[in-house]
């Protein structure tokens, strides 16, 4: 058996710079053009927004993309009618809370939720990737979950690429 014919649901890759987060990135967004939902979790300070930074310009999203800590939910553009709802659940005391962002279920073709925070979220969502991140004195670790046949085999081939030089 060839290990393209495996089909693998979690993967560990070591951030040992910004440029390693930025590669990340750029490994993941060919596989978020159709929409699909990631949620990100980790301490503060972790690299959750910068992901989603990075993620959005690999997209092809253009303007600034900043944390929605505040905000709760920022809402970017992309390329064929792609849109990036990027949220904040850090403030959110109670998962009830979620609902009032009004998040689509199940995401629709055409839109990609990248969630900080997000836990509550879920059960909401069977079919995801979840990453999270960890920062220790050296360096950062992304842990990528796919959970889903879908996002298996997306995993599989991000998986391939951090394989061939990351």
């Amino acid at each position: 058996m060839r290990a393209r014919d495996l089909t693998i649901s979690h993967i560990d890759v070591v951030l040992m710079s910004r440029h390693a987060t930025e590669r990340l990135a750029a490994l993941l967004a060919p596989h978020l053009t159709g929409g699909g939902v990631v949620l990100l979790s980790g301490p503060l300070g972790s690299g959750k927004t910068a992901l989603v930074h990075d993620v959005c310009q690999c997209l092809g999203v253009t303007g600034a993309v900043t944390s929605p800590t505040y905000d709760l939910l920022h809402l970017y553009h992309g390329p064929n009618n792609l849109s990036v709802w990027h949220v904040d659940g850090y403030r959110m005391a109670d998962e009830r809370e979620w609902a009032v962002l009004d998040l689509p279920v199940p995401a629709p073709p055409g839109v990609l939720i990248l969630a900080e925070w997000a836990d509550p979220l879920k059960p909401w969502y069977p079919d995801r990737l979840e990453i999270r991140l960890a920062i220790s004195a050296d360096a950062r670790r992304a842990e990528l979950a796919a959970f889903g046949q879908e996002w298996k085999q997306k995993l599989q081939l991000v998986a391939e690429g951090v394989a061939d030089g990351f």
